[in-house]
């Protein structure tokens, strides 16, 4: 089959130069399509101040995203959320313009909304907003679900296993990779030294300010620098920064410690060839959650140290592939995060977590992708 010229639409709640889980997934999937021959471009909201940029195209509305579309002519379109409206509003107006859609779902929305608190269980907002979910992925030709505990969490809303397909999320170990010389920059521009570096790539939203109480006195022990490199946005309140700020100043870390706001993600690998420890943490009730900052933690050859529930899926996976520790309470997760530093384990860790990291490359995760692409362009008519 000719694959060249042919256009494929990403459409993301976010796109460059916004920070977020979300770019990582975008630049894996317009890496591996562009590479095979097909042409991409990103869709994604208009943001104040924000400017359209290389390959990407902003909406406002719903006739913006139409318009879009209906201009372009994709062969394809692969829609990620959450959030679930997203990939309902492309998927009706995939079936208007006659072509394919892949649902690629990162987060299961609504038991997301619902672990949060932001949603109360079997409301009318619960009920509708499940029920948002389920027509988004019942219109869509595949849905992509990056884990098997997600693959899980489509199928309980009545979607056939059949249409699922485990897509993880990849890393470009060719180009994301540990790079001493780029770890040595981080560490002189910030005074850090030789001391051991512990770091968290992520949202402020997932408990960082009680992360910060509970490894304060073990950074102090260990002389330890702490790198928060953490993501912001517009629609942020300041008052969990504010709870941030506070817990460094309580824990007297002021000078041990470092954050900074969304680092472009082609640059985030400098950061991490400085760090000794990645660490990670799942709030409770997100159980099926596996963030793509693990694979980018072992990709540079940086051990994890993660918080979660018993029943969490990242905690089988650390464990089973032997890329870092695992702990249940906040105490645990102290005490095993400081006798990692500068241990013989900790080493053995390391080398594991480079090894492991092959495992999620672009290539082979991408060979995935394209497999399931062609199938769907070949066979158009199996999707209405």
């Amino acid at each position: 089959m000719g694959l060249m010229k042919k256009k494929i639409a990403l459409i993301f709640p976010y796109a460059k130069p916004e920070a977020g889980a979300p770019i990582a997934r975008a630049v894996f999937f317009t890496k591996v399509l562009e590479e095979k021959g097909f042409e991409t471009f990103i869709i994604a909201p208009a943001k104040k101040g924000i400017d359209e940029v290389e390959n990407i195209k902003r909406y406002k509305g719903l006739i913006g995203l139409f318009t879009i579309l209906l201009k372009e002519k994709p062969v394809l379109a692969i829609a990620s959320g959450p959030p679930a409206p997203l990939i309902l509003y492309t998927a009706l107006f995939a079936k208007i313009l006659g072509f394919p859609i892949i649902a690629d779902v990162r987060d299961p929305w609504v038991k997301a909304k619902l672990a949060i608190g932001l949603l109360k269980e079997n409301s009318f907002k619960y009920k509708l907003q499940r029920r948002i979910e389920y027509i988004a992925y019942k219109l869509s030709c595949r849905i992509f679900a990056v884990s098997e505990a997600i693959e899980k969490e489509i199928e309980e809303l009545g979607i056939k296993k059949e249409k699922i397909r485990v897509i993880e999320h990849a890393v470009d170990i060719k180009n994301f990779r540990r790079v001493q010389s780029e770890g040595e920059k981080v560490r002189k521009e910030f005074g850090i030294g030789k001391r051991p570096v512990l770091i968290f790539v992520g949202s402020p939203w997932v408990g960082v300010e009680t992360m910060i109480e509970n490894i304060a006195k073990l950074l102090k022990e260990k002389n330890a620098f702490l790198l928060l490199i953490l993501s912001k946005s517009a629609s942020d309140s300041e008052q969990i920064f504010s709870k941030i700020h506070n817990a460094i100043k309580k824990g007297g870390l002021e000078k041990d410690s470092k954050i900074i706001f969304n680092v472009p993600h082609k640059e985030l690998f400098k950061y991490l060839s400085a760090a000794d420890i990645g660490l990670n943490i799942i709030p409770s009730g997100l159980n099926y959650l596996i963030s793509n900052k693990i694979k980018e933690y072992i990709a540079c050859g940086v051990p994890v140290s993660c918080k979660c529930d018993a029943a969490c899926y990242s905690k089988n996976f650390i464990e089973s592939k032997g890329i870092g520790v695992v702990s249940t309470s906040w105490e645990a997760f102290s005490e095993r995060t400081k006798c990692l530093i500068g241990s013989n384990e900790l080493k053995k860790l390391r080398k594991q977590a480079l090894k492991i990291s092959k495992e999620f490359s672009y290539e082979r995760i991408g060979n995935k992708v394209l497999e399931e692409i062609e199938s769907i362009l070949e066979n158009k008519s199996s999707c209405y």
